[in-house]
């Protein structure tokens, strides 16, 4: 019995390692692949979060299009607590300019989600989000673009312009 304990409490620590490749893989959908991921503590309680980009690959009938799925951590394990599909551009967006996706950036509990693109009139688009009220809620969505005569014009909307988003359910379009 006491040799049957030590292996017992092994595997039970190799099956909890939350960071592992095959444990983050279960929340891969099939015909995707893992694109990138970035740990942050986006609820404040202590704990790495994580964020996972997601591209449909080429047995995908949606080949490019991007999946961003939140995970909350506990000490053991991960949660998945929602997927968009219609926050990333896709890979081929922007046409033959190339990815307009450009990033994610983390500062604090807010995630700024950045894209970039056009061939002669340059747009550039970039959406935040952060976790409020025990969810995660859009709270600014930017848009620059320069016109034919190399005029800049901006337009910023928060929820004032249009209204109580979740970021689960934000759509670019």
């Amino acid at each position: 019995m006491k040799k049957i304990l030590p292996l017992l409490f092994l595997a039970s620590c190799a099956a909890s390692d939350k960071d592992s490749a095959e444990s983050l893989l279960t929340f891969v959908p099939p015909s995707y692949s893992l694109n990138d991921t970035l740990r942050a503590d986006l609820n404040g309680d202590g704990e790495l979060d994580l964020l996972m980009i997601l591209e449909a690959d080429s047995s995908n009938p949606e080949v490019g299009s991007r999946l961003l799925k939140l995970l909350t951590s506990d000490k053991r394990k991960y949660k998945e607590e929602w997927t968009n599909g219609n926050s990333i551009y896709c890979r081929f967006c922007n046409g033959e300019e190339g990815d307009p996706f450009q990033g994610i950036k983390i500062e604090g509990q807010t995630v700024r989600i950045e894209h970039f693109g056009g061939p002669n009139q340059k747009w550039a688009r970039t959406t935040s989000f952060t976790y409020m009220n025990e969810d995660w809620y859009v709270i600014e969505d930017a848009l620059v673009h320069m016109d034919e005569n190399g005029e800049i014009q901006t337009k910023i909307m928060t929820p004032k312009d249009f209204g109580e988003v979740k970021m689960k359910e934000f759509n670019l379009e």
